[in-house]
C-alpha cells in the first residue's frame, strides 16, 4: 500500500591585487576611523504624540512607510498567541474597506501592505503617497475585526502550529526559549494548539484598543517625498487618532541555569542534531559594551571568518556552519552559539563549542583576528548607510532608546577603540562559562548517552516540559522482521485477499499551509499495465502522471511530455505492486528489525527496509494493532539531509481491506494533511480512467 500513497515533494571576496613595489611582509597600519556621513531624518511630531521621521530620497519614484509601536512585552498566559493574531487581524479589512476591497486597492497600485502586533508597513510608487497614507491610517485606526476573518486567521494559525510540531527548528526555538527565560516570561512562553483554541475575537479587539495608540507610535517615511507634504498628509489622516495611556509591564530577570546542563529533546526522525548553547544576558540598547561584544562575536562566530565556523566546519567537517549571536533588549536577551551536525558527531561538536567558548573567555584574540573583525564590521556599517531606510532606523532608535544624538556618527570610532582586553572582558562577562544551557534536539538512541559528560541531562518534550528519559531500542524476543510484516498484512485484510486485489482507486483531499485551496488527489492502479496519479487544485493547478502498458506521460502547468528512464521504472513498479509489503522478502529487498521503540507514546516495532534501488525507508508498526504507523525516508537538500515522514492513522475498512483515512506528510516545516475520501477495488475500477 505504501506505493499508492502520493508523496508530494516540497523541496526541491574575489579580490584583485594591485601590483606595487611595497614590503608585503608587513601589515600596513590602519588609518584612523572616519566619521561616517549619515543623512538627515526630518522629525515631525503630531499633537497626538506620533513621531514621524522622513528621509527624502528621489533616486527612485518609490516610498515606504513603517509604523512601529513602542510597548512593553506582554505575557499572554493561557491565551498565548492572541497578540500575534491581533496583529494579523488588523490587516484583514477595515470598517470602511472589507478585506477584499482593501486587497484590491493595494494591488491596483502595485503596492504592498502588511501588519503585525506592533507594526504596519506600506510601500509603493511615490505618486500614490497620499493614497498609501490614507490606507495606512484607515488600517491603523479602523480595523474591522470581523468574525469571519477571525475564524480564517485562527484556522491558519492552528495549521502553522501543527506544521511546527515535527519541525526540529521550531521545537528548538520553543524549548530553548522556555528554558533560557522561563515559561512565566513573555520571551519564554509558547503558543500551542490549546492556547490558540482559547483565543476569542474580543481578545484581539482588547489588545488593539489597549496598545494601538499614536503616542507610542514611531513612523519612518523613506523615498521620493517632501517633508512638508508628509506633515500635511499625516496631520490630515492621523491627526484625529486619539492618544491614551498605555500599560507598562515589568517581569523578574531570568537567572539562567545554576550549573551547565544538557536539555535533550528526543526526535526519532532526526538524522542530524540541532545544538544551541547559551545563557540570558542583560544588554540594553546603547550599552557601552555593545561595540566590544560585536567585535568579540564576529571573531567567535559571526560568519565564515569566525572561530566556530573554522573549527566545526573547516577543521572537523561536523557541519555546514557554526555561528554565535547576541541580542540587545530593554528587558533581557541571550547569548547563543548554534549549529546543526550529524548524529554521530553531536558530542564531539558540543565539545568543540565549549572549547571555543572557553578560549575566547580566557585568552586574548590575535591582532589579525581583531583587525579582520573590525574591518568587516566597519564595512558592513558603511554598506548599510547606502540604504535610506537605515537613516530612518537610526533616527527612530535614537528617539526610542534615548541615545546620544551622535551615537551612530561615532559608531566607527567606538569600534576602532575596542581593545583585546575589552574583548576578553565582555566574553567573560556575557558568556556564562559554568552556567551554560546546552540544548539538543536529535535522535535519542544515537545521541543522548554520549552527552552525559557535559553535565546533568534533562529530557523535555517539544513544549519544554520535563519528561522521563526516552526508552531506546530494545530487541524483542521471538519476533522477526517477517513476523512484523506478516502481522501487518493480516491486520489490513490478509495475504489472500491482498493478492486477489488487482485494481485499486483512491481519492484524497489534502490541505497544506500557504496553499489557498484543498488539493484533490487521485491514485489508481490496475495490475500490471496501468497506473495514474493526479494532483489538482480546481481552476489553479493540475498535474497528472500516467502509465499504460510500458509508456509513461506527464501533464503539468510546465508542459506535457513522455516519462522515461528511472521515472518510467518507478511508474512500472507502482503498476506492478499495489501492496509492496507482499514482496518485501523477495529478491532485491532487505528488511531488518532494528528493535522495539516508542513513537508518539506508542509502542512500535522499528524496521529498516532497503529497496531494490538502494533507497532506505524506516518503518514503524504499532505493536498492539499490527498496523503501520509511520514511514521515514532521508533525502539530501542544499541545506543538508532532510527526513520526509508519512504518518498513517485512523484506519477504515473498504471492501474488506483497511486503509489509513488520515495521512500526514512532513518535510521539514512543511506538512500536508490528507483525508481519504473514497476507495474502489477490482471490478469497480474501470480501465477507461487510464486515458
Amino acid at each position: 500500500m505504501k506505493k499508492v500513497i502520493i508523496f508530494i515533494n516540497i523541496f526541491l571576496f574575489v579580490a584583485v591585487a594591485a601590483f606595487a613595489q611595497v614590503d608585503r611582509s608587513k601589515r600596513p597600519a590602519a588609518g584612523p576611523a572616519r566619521a561616517p556621513e549619515i543623512g538627515n531624518a526630518n522629525l515631525i511630531e503630531l499633537k497626538n504624540g506620533m513621531k514621524i521621521f522622513v528621509v527624502e530620497n528621489s533616486k527612485l519614484p518609490r516610498v515606504s512607510m513603517s509604523l512601529i509601536l513602542d510597548r512593553d512585552p506582554i505575557f499572554e498566559g493561557e491565551k498565548a498567541g492572541y497578540v500575534e493574531m491581533a496583529g494579523d487581524m488588523i490587516g484583514r479589512g477595515t470598517i470602511n474597506r472589507p478585506k477584499e476591497k482593501l486587497d484590491e486597492e493595494v494591488d491596483f497600485m502595485g503596492a504592498s501592505l502588511s501588519t503585525g502586533s506592533t507594526s504596519i508597513y506600506a510601500s509603493g510608487l511615490s505618486k500614490y503617497t497620499e493614497k498609501l497614507v490614507e490606507i495606512m491610517a484607515d488600517v491603523a485606526m479602523n480595523p474591522a475585526f470581523s468574525q469571519e476573518e477571525f475564524d480564517k486567521a485562527k484556522k491558519q494559525f492552528l495549521s502553522g502550529i501543527e506544521s511546527g510540531k515535527d519541525d526540529p527548528g521550531t521545537i528548538m526555538g520553543n524549548v530553548y526559549g522556555a528554558l533560557i527565560y522561563g515559561k512565566d516570561h513573555p520571551y519564554g512562553e509558547m503558543v500551542t494548539t490549546e492556547t490558540v483554541e482559547a483565543i476569542t475575537l474580543d481578545d484581539c479587539k482588547n489588545y488593539y484598543n489597549t496598545y494601538f495608540k499614536p503616542n507610542i507610535s514611531y513612523v519612518a517615511v523613506v523615498g521620493d517625498v517632501k517633508t512638508k507634504s508628509i506633515k500635511k498628509l499625516f496631520n490630515k489622516y492621523f491627526g484625529e487618532w486619539a492618544m491614551a495611556d498605555v500599560p507598562t509591564n515589568a517581569y523578574p530577570l531570568p537567572q539562567g541555569v545554576e550549573k551547565t546542563m544538557v536539555a535533550f529533546v528526543d526526535r526519532q526522525a532526526s538524522v542530524q542534531s540541532i545544538i544551541r548553547i547559551g545563557n540570558p544576558i542583560v544588554l540594553q540598547p546603547g550599552n557601552a559594551d555593545i561595540d566590544a561584544m560585536r567585535v568579540m562575536n564576529t571573531i567567535l562566530g559571526g560568519g565564515s571568518m569566525g572561530r566556530l565556523y573554522n573549527n566545526l566546519r573547516e577543521t572537523h567537517g561536523f557541519t555546514y556552519g557554526a555561528y554565535s549571536s547576541f541580542g540587545t533588549d530593554e528587558l533581557v536577551s541571550s547569548f547563543t552559539a548554534s549549529a546543526s551536525v550529524r548524529n554521530e558527531v553531536t558530542d564531539s561538536s558540543v565539545q568543540e563549542f565549549l572549547f571555543e567558548l572557553d578560549r575566547i573567555r580566557t585568552g586574548q584574540v590575535t591582532d589579525e583576528e581583531m583587525e579582520q573583525a573590525k574591518a568587516y564590521i566597519m564595512g558592513s556599517f558603511g554598506r548599510s548607510l547606502e540604504s535610506p531606510s537605515t537613516i530612518a532606523s537610526f533616527a527612530i532608535s535614537t528617539a526610542r532608546y534615548g541615545l546620544p544624538e551622535d551615537y551612530y556618527a561615532n559608531y566607527l570610532k567606538r569600534v576602532e577603540a575596542v581593545s583585546k582586553e575589552d574583548i576578553q572582558r565582555v566574553a567573560e562577562q556575557y558568556i556564562a562559562g559554568n552556567n551554560l544551557l546546552i540544548t539538543v534536539v536529535g535522535k535519542g538512541q544515537d545521541v543522548a548517552p554520549t552527552l552525559e559528560r557535559f553535565g546533568m541531562i534533562g529530557y523535555y518534550d517539544i513544549y519544554g516540559n520535563p519528561t522521563e528519559a526516552p526508552s531506546f531500542l530494545t530487541m524483542p524476543e521471538g519476533v522477526s522482521a517477517k513476523d512484523v510484516i506478516d502481522g501487518y498484512l493480516k491486520a489490513i485484510g490478509g495475504k489472500e485477499k491482498l493478492e486477489k486485489t488487482t485494481a485499486l482507486q483512491m481519492k484524497m483531499t489534502a490541505e497544506m499551509a500557504g496553499v489557498p485551496a484543498p488539493i484533490s488527489i487521485t491514485v489508481a492502479v490496475k495490475k500490471p499495465d496501468y497506473y495514474m496519479d493526479i494532483q489538482e487544485i480546481p481552476n489553479m493547478f493540475k498535474q497528472k502522471r500516467l502509465y499504460v502498458k510500458g509508456k509513461g506521460t506527464m501533464e503539468s502547468p510546465m508542459g506535457n511530455g513522455p516519462i522515461e528512464g528511472e521515472d518510467l521504472e518507478e511508474l512500472k513498479g507502482l503498476a506492478t505492486n499495489i501492496f509492496e509489503e507482499l514482496v518485501y522478502f523477495t529478491e532485491g529487498y532487505k528488511v531488518v528489525l532494528e528493535g522495539q521503540n516508542k513513537l508518539d507514546g506508542m509502542d512500535v516495532y522499528q524496521l529498516l527496509v532497503t529497496m531494490p534501488n538502494g533507497d532506505e525507508v524506516r518503518e514503524y508498526y504499532d505493536i498492539e494493532t499490527g498496523l503501520k504507523y509511520r514511514e521515514e525516508k532521508q533525502m539530501d537538500t542544499p541545506q543538508g539531509p532532510m527526513t520526509i515522514s508519512t504518518t498513517m492513522d485512523a484506519y477504515e475498512e473498504y471492501d474488506g481491506l483497511k486503509f489509513p483515512s488520515k495521512i500526514i506528510e512532513a518535510a521539514g516545516p512543511q506538512k500536508i494533511n490528507s483525508t481519504l475520501d473514497e476507495v474502489k477495488t477490482n471490478s469497480a475500477v474501470s480501465t477507461s480512467i487510464f486515458q
